[in-house]
Formats: structure tokens, C-alpha cells, sequence
């Protein structure tokens, strides 16, 4: 039985995709260039007509915006997320600071911020967090988890 690579991560599969529609583009976009320096382009033009060029100046136009326009909105999402885990990431160990709890990670994707804590003891009051990250994650939602922890000491001869 085959296994399809990211069906159950949709967004997984876009940014394959876009990783190698790029790196294809980016391949034929330097070998242009390569070529432009060597002066081919020169034989090849000198008899084209103005609409001809005009025709491949739109094509590599357009073939940059087709590449550029997802790569640029999923760069966008690359650096909100990086930037919602670091601010939530200080938010949260200022939250359990100074109760048994600790920060165990965060994580962004889509509209939430997933946060785990463990520790011992009362979990500190969400409202604190809360006031904390207001206006700061871009309206996204914030999803805690707090795992109990039983600590066991002992000593040994």
C-alpha cells in the first residue's frame, strides 16, 4: 500500500509544489540570464519584430508574478507564524513564572496558537496570558494545554 506524502496536510502539499515550481523557475530564469551574457539573445532577436519581443518580455513578466505572488503570501504566513510563537512563547513564561508550571512549547498554524505547559500545583490564571497577548497574534486564538506532572524524589546510598 502506497503512502501519498501530505494528504492529510494540504499545506504541506502547496509549499512542495511551490518549493519546485521555484526552484524549476528560478533554474530557467538563470540559464536566460547565462545566456543573455554570452549574447545569444542578440542572433536570435535581431530578426524578431517589436511585437514578438513584446510577447516575450509579458511571458517572463508573468511567469515571475505566477511564482512570486504565492511565494511572497506564503513567506508572509512563514514570518506571522515565527513571529506569534516568539511573542507568545515570552508571554508564557512570564505567565508560569513563579508556579510549578512550565512552558513545554508553542506552536502557530492557521488561526491558533497551541501552548503546552506542564507542571505541578494550580495552573496560573488565563486571564493573565490573555491580557498579556491582546492585540499582539493578530486576532489568532489561543489553545492551552496543561499536562499535571507528579515529582518524585528520592534518595539514594
Amino acid at each position: 500500500m502506497g503512502i501519498l506524502l501530505g494528504a492529510d496536510r494540504p499545506e504541506l502539499a502547496f509549499g512542495s509544489l511551490l518549493l519546485f515550481v521555484t526552484n524549476y523557475f528560478a533554474i530557467l530564469l538563470t540559464g536566460s540570464f547565462v545566456f543573455g551574457l554570452m549574447g545569444f539573445p542578440a542572433p536570435v532577436l535581431s530578426g524578431a519584430t517589436p511585437r514578438v519581443r513584446q510577447l516575450a518580455i509579458t511571458t517572463v513578466v508573468l511567469m515571475i508574478a505566477i511564482i512570486a505572488v504565492p511565494l511572497g503570501l506564503a513567506s508572509r504566513t512563514v514570518i506571522r507564524d515565527s513571529l506569534v510563537e516568539s511573542r507568545v512563547t515570552e508571554a508564557a513564561k512570564s505567565w508560569t513564572a513563579g508556579t510549578g508550571y512550565h512552558l513545554k512549547s508553542v506552536t502557530a498554524n492557521d488561526k491558533t496558537v497551541s501552548v503546552v505547559v506542564a507542571g505541578t500545583g494550580a495552573i496560573p490564571a488565563p486571564e493573565t496570558i490573555e491580557s498579556q497577548l491582546s492585540g499582539q497574534i493578530y486576532g489568532m486564538r489561543v489553545r492551552v494545554t496543561a499536562i499535571p506532572a507528579q515529582i518524585i524524589e528520592f534518595g539514594t546510598k
